[in-house]
């Protein structure tokens, strides 16, 4: 699923030109290792969403993505009917969509202050205006994604 247990995975860097001892909470992909290890080696990275992670070896404050996205789903398809799971996180805050056969129900955390995720803020009125963007941005996540499900 896309809770934080499972979508939180720390990346631990250890080589030359990487300070040790240092934390950074930058949000990054697996896919951003590829540009990273090309740049640590001199060699120019394709173009594209993902990004080097050196600014975040240089500077603990670094913002490498301002928002990602994930998705999860339990069987390769893209009948709307399979069950799956879509997210956005962006700043204190995710955004998840499960969707299963019609059933539709979106959750929203501040992982921060509730990082087991147990509180669930998306019926909260005063989230309303949060909750209204993060679902347009995953809506745009998932389109520029191409999406099978969007």
């Amino acid at each position: 699923n896309l809770f934080y247990h499972s979508a939180r995975i720390p990346l631990v860097g250890r080589g030359p030109g990487i300070g040790g001892g240092r934390r950074c909470d930058s949000l990054c992909y697996q896919h951003d290792l590829n540009p990273t290890l090309l740049e640590m080696a001199g060699a120019e990275a394709p173009g594209g969403d993902f990004k080097s992670l050196r600014p975040a070896f240089d500077d603990h404050r670094a913002v490498v993505h301002e928002e990602i996205y994930g998705n999860m789903q339990l069987a390769r398809s893209s009948d709307p009917d399979t069950p799956h799971q879509r997210m956005i996180r962006r700043g204190d805050h995710k955004l998840i969509r499960i969707a299963y056969r019609g059933f539709e129900r979106w959750q929203l955390f501040n992982v921060v202050d509730d990082p087991h995720e147990l509180r669930d803020l998306a019926e909260c009125a005063d989230q309303a205006t949060l909750l209204a963007d993060l679902k347009q941005r995953l809506a745009h996540a998932r389109a520029t994604a191409d999406d099978p499900m969007a």
